[in-house]
């Protein structure tokens, strides 16, 4: 009986190894159209907390991903908060990032999520904010 278990499990195994993918379909070196990147707004200084804050967005080749936390450039702030990709010295805080397919149409980048971020140059503007690639 446990030799047919064995068999079994190392049949099964065999499946799973056989049948996995080797590629990897999230390549974030991929540039795409350009459009890749960390973005940004401006800086923005609270004076009652005393911290600088900027909204952060980050494309990849074929998904965005966004945070419903401002960044802050104090790692302390945010308890447990997680860096930025790209943005070295930011934070945000955890739990606060959301994921999204897009497609790019006629000058916009358009989130499955249905929020639209227009293209201007090598800007992104939603809603007024305007987001400019991070350096």
């Amino acid at each position: 009986m446990n030799t047919k278990k064995i068999v079994l499990m190392l049949a099964m195994i065999f499946c799973a190894i056989a049948f996995t993918a080797c590629g990897d379909d999230d390549d974030n070196n991929d540039t795409g159209s350009g459009i890749t990147g960390t973005y940004a707004t401006p800086s923005e200084y609270d004076k009652l907390v005393k911290q600088n804050f900027r909204w952060f967005i980050v494309i990849s080749k074929n998904m965005v991903t966004y945070y419903k936390s401002a960044g802050v450039n104090n790692s302390n702030y945010w308890a447990g908060g997680i860096a930025v990709p790209g943005a070295s010295g930011w934070y945000v805080e955890r739990g606060s990032e959301c994921t999204a397919s897009y497609v790019e149409y006629d000058g916009k980048l358009v989130l499955e999520n249905g929020d639209i971020y227009v293209i201007q140059g090598s800007d992104l503007v939603r809603n007024g904010l305007r987001y400019s690639k991070y350096k």
